[in-house]
């Protein structure tokens, strides 16, 4: 295999007349060489393939590489004072295109456009929005609960005079109001639990409904990605293992090649600071940072004092490059191969039957001693079971099998890393974290210290001098604690050396909400344990953290990102020599993270979850900021970022988020078990009996509602007759007309040599015997005809009646015990709707995708190179 064939991965983007403005129409992407980088012209791997490939293509290369050189000179020269209102009027155009904009060019508005059902802004914005929608509704309920509350409120629930906050917020001692706190905490579970049942079933329609056109199918539908190979493994022996599942059209090695990249990064950001001072002209001597474009977190900056320096590294860099690529042919044959291989089938079921039988399991060590246990007990009834890693086992390795990402969304020098070393990285994020969180913590016990006299052990003499910032004391330290943790996981997720980008972002938005939640679950968990005294200053300081994390913080970084541009605008006008390259920054629209966006709202929609019945008055809060967040976000999309930067967000985020949805309000409900039982043996209160009791059957409720409501999503497929028809449906029901078209035929076989046998004629038997098949063939055929479109052999083999009689019968009593289960779902499906435009791939399309995806890929380039 040469190096062009193994690291062509090719995809097939999304690709139509109403979404031509927004996405790319086709690309081709390299495993090896091709590197998305921003602000990159010319890539110098790509000249080691080419070099074997043809001498025609370099040159052709090179002149290309000239123009781009010379269109890099003209970004970093200044531009004259006639022609800049005119440079200007054109970037704010370019600028002005690459935001949400209607036939005419104008800005969307933000009243009419709905962000919810229009397939303009892509999937990742259009379930985002879904979901904000859904708990501005939830959240409504919940308001509406929760006024019955303030008819049995008094002036004063508690002994001491507290402030209007904390009374609209606790409860009164009352028998009645303690009954409706008890009974809202159930309902409020209940319905959390119905509310994400309903809004997943949403969002699954939302995805399937956006991956129905066939136009919308991509190489992800036929790839899988295996990790956890033996060094030296080979081609062939991968080959024959995955071969059981369908036919493979290509199998990719993948190489580590992470010098090349670490150099090649290096060499463009220093190229590009050269430039930059070289066309503003010479004797500028200024002190430079040339941050290296590289993914490694812990690398300092270069610093130079002059020009000739920074030429004299970009030459040594230079020197080093041009050395790989005249020893391209030997280095390559010495590059390490990782341990990963991208698999491409032909039939997307294929990749299917892969993933089911392949599951990916991370105990797996701990797993296989208790299949041997469970093995030597049960082995007739746990058989199933104890054999699933049969599949993965390969040459006494266990496998990793997943759904291979997006080209652009994988992360090729990442493939080398091992599971073990990806584990160990993030439990050093973990470490540091918790650090961190204990540190702050510090503050706050240093803070209750202050105020207990150890003397006297009398609370009363200090508390009257800071009782009132208590609160705000605390907020502050939460919010400055759940900003800095987010920035340092922000800034190690490239340390975790993730496969793919929505994995690297999907594993940092989990820890960082929960690192919030533990850090705010802390401070209020030391709260109410410390005194009596203290409980008073839990419901302002969670009253004051939604306040904060609803409106304060979104409207802070909004203002910031519009004063942040209007301040470049100036600065780069100030100066004497204005380029193209200073224009384009001072003009270019800000870039907006989905992750960002979801632990803005997660974290107040914990606290509310966790408090909103203990303290009702919360829910009008987050009711009413989750109003001012939604249309918030919704401007920032509309009028201040870039949607192909947006466009790239997977749906996979979003899927997984949606999994962990239950557990942020068991969560919850475990905390406050944990801060009862904590106040109750720190304190020796018998006054809280029966509110434990209360959060005991809150928690076992929920608990068992978060099962019912996992059951009915797995089951969801079986017993609804309303959805939709999915691939894994169509292969089941072509397994079980294959069963039928088979009995049919060893039927028919079975009938003609019971004649044979009987005594008749050899020629007529022989006749017989020959029509038979021949309508048993021709059954098969046109039922698969009529069916499926599929070409499916059936094999015939030569084996006598017993033998099939008796597999007959074990089949028999197979079927019998899954006909309860399966009548309804089998007699029901209709292998017609094949045809439907409800399924996941076009099946002209499906029969041979590669072909149609490498030739598509070709006239592109070729068009691309003329």
């Amino acid at each position: 295999m040469t190096s062009t064939s193994s690291s062509q991965y090719s995809e097939k983007e999304e690709h139509s007349k109403s979404e031509s403005n927004h996405q790319p129409s086709l690309k081709k992407y390299n495993s090896n060489s091709d590197i998305e980088i921003d602000d990159l012209n010319t890539n110098p791997l790509n000249r080691n393939n080419e070099q074997h490939s043809s001498t025609t293509t370099s040159s052709s290369d090179e002149n290309e590489t000239k123009k781009n050189k010379k269109s890099n000179k003209d970004l970093f020269r200044p531009i004259k004072e006639e022609n800049l209102q005119h440079e200007k009027e054109e970037v704010i155009k370019y600028y002005n295109s690459r935001i949400y904009h209607d036939d005419e060019f104008q800005p969307l508005d933000l009243w009419k456009t709905n962000m919810c059902d229009s397939n303009k802004f892509g999937i990742g914005v259009r379930l985002y929005f879904t979901l904000f929608k859904g708990f501005i509704i939830f959240f409504f309920i919940l308001v509406i609960l929760s006024t019955l509350d303030f008819i049995f409120h008094t002036d004063h629930p508690t002994k001491k005079n507290l402030s209007t906050i904390v009374n609209l917020s606790c409860y009164g001692q009352y028998d009645l109001s303690f009954t409706l706190y008890e009974a809202f905490g159930g309902v409020g579970a209940s319905l959390f639990f119905v509310f994400i049942f309903f809004l997943r079933r949403r969002c699954n329609d939302i995805i399937t409904s956006h991956y129905s056109d066939k136009k919308k199918t991509d190489i992800t539908d036929f790839t899988i990605l295996v990790s956890g190979l033996p060094h030296d493994y080979k081609l062939e022996d991968v080959r024959t293992f995955f071969e059981k599942y369908g036919k493979i059209h290509k199998i990719e090695q993948s190489y580590d090649l992470r010098k090349f990249i670490k150099l090649y990064k290096r060499h463009s950001g220093l190229d590009t600071k050269i430039q930059e001072i070289e066309g503003l002209g010479k004797g500028n001597k200024n002190l430079l940072n040339c941050y290296s474009k590289c993914d490694y977190c812990f690398l300092l900056p270069y610093q130079f004092r002059s020009l000739e320096k920074l030429k004299k590294k970009l030459d040594k860099l230079e020197h080093k490059i041009d050395d790989l690529h005249r020893e391209s042919s030997d280095l390559l044959q010495e590059v390490k191969i990782c341990p990963v291989v991208l698999i491409v089938y032909q039939d997307s079921h294929s990749v299917f039957k892969c993933l089911k039988e392949c599951k990916f399991n991370p105990f797996q060590k701990l797993y296989n001693n208790l299949k041997k246990i469970v093995h030597f007990i049960f082995q007739h009834w746990w058989k199933s079971w104890t054999n699933l890693d049969d599949h993965r086992n390969f040459e006494g390795k266990l496998l990793n099998v997943r759904r291979a990402p997006m080209p652009d969304d994988l992360l090729w020098e990442n493939l080398r890393t091992s599971y073990f070393s990806r584990m160990m990285r993030k439990l050093f994020i973990l470490a540091i974290s918790i650090v961190m969180i204990f540190c702050f913590f510090a503050f706050i016990l240093t803070y209750n210290w202050y105020l207990y006299d150890d003397d006297t052990e009398d609370v009363q003499s200090k508390v009257s001098e800071v009782d009132t910032s208590t609160p705000f004391v605390l907020t502050l330290i939460v919010v400055v604690t759940n900003f800095v943790i987010m920035k340092i996981l922000d800034y190690l997720g490239t340390f975790s050396r993730s496969f793919s980008l929505t994995e690297k972002e999907s594993s940092s938005f989990i820890e960082i909400v929960f690192y919030q939640a533990l850090n705010s679950g802390l401070n209020i968990l030391y709260i109410i344990t410390t005194n009596d005294i203290f409980w008073e200053a839990a419901p302002s300081m969670i009253n004051l953290l939604i306040f904060v994390n609803y409106f304060l913080l979104p409207l802070a970084n909004s203002m910031f990102a519009v004063w942040k541009r209007k301040a470049m605008i100036k600065k780069v006008f100030l100066k004497k020599n204005i380029t193209k390259n200073l224009l384009r920054k001072a003009y270019q629209p800000g870039k907006i993270t989905l992750i960002s966006l979801y632990v803005q709202i997660l974290f107040p929609i914990f606290l509310t979850l966790c408090f909103w019945f203990a303290f009702p008055l919360i829910t009008y809060f987050s009711f009413i900021g989750l109003i001012f967040i939604f249309y918030l976000h919704k401007y920032q999309i509309l009028r201040q970022t870039d949607h192909k930067h947006l466009m790239k967000y997977s749906y996979l985020l979003h899927k997984r988020l949606i999994r962990y949805f239950p557990y942020l309000y068991v969560l919850p409900i475990t905390y406050y078990n944990i801060i009862f039982i904590a106040r109750r043996v720190y304190l020796d209160n018998q006054k809280n009996q029966n509110t434990d009791s209360i959060f005991y059957t809150l928690t076992i409720a929920s608990y068992f509602f978060y099962f019912i409501w996992n059951f009915l999503i797995r089951n969801s497929r079986k017993f609804s007759k309303k959805n939709k028809f999915t691939l894994m449906d169509e292969e089941s029901g072509n397994n079980a007309k294959l069963d039928q078209v088979q009995e049919n035929c060893n039927k028919s076989r079975s009938g003609s040599g019971s004649g044979s046998g009987s005594g008749s004629s050899s020629g007529s038997s022989g006749g017989g015997e020959k029509k038979s098949e021949n309508k048993g063939e021709k059954i098969v055929e046109k039922d698969l005809k009529k069916e499926n479109d599929h070409e499916i052999v059936v094999e015939i083999d030569g084996r006598s009646n017993d033998e099939k009689e008796k597999e007959k019968e074990k089949e028999k009593e197979k079927k019998k015990k899954k006909k309860n289960q399966k009548k309804n779902f089998l007699s029901k499906r209709k292998i017609k709707k094949i045809q439907n435009k409800e399924i996941a791939l076009d099946m002209e399309f499906y029969n041979n995708p590669i072909v149609k995806i490498t030739k598509m890929i070709e006239k592109e380039h070729n068009n691309l190179e003329h």
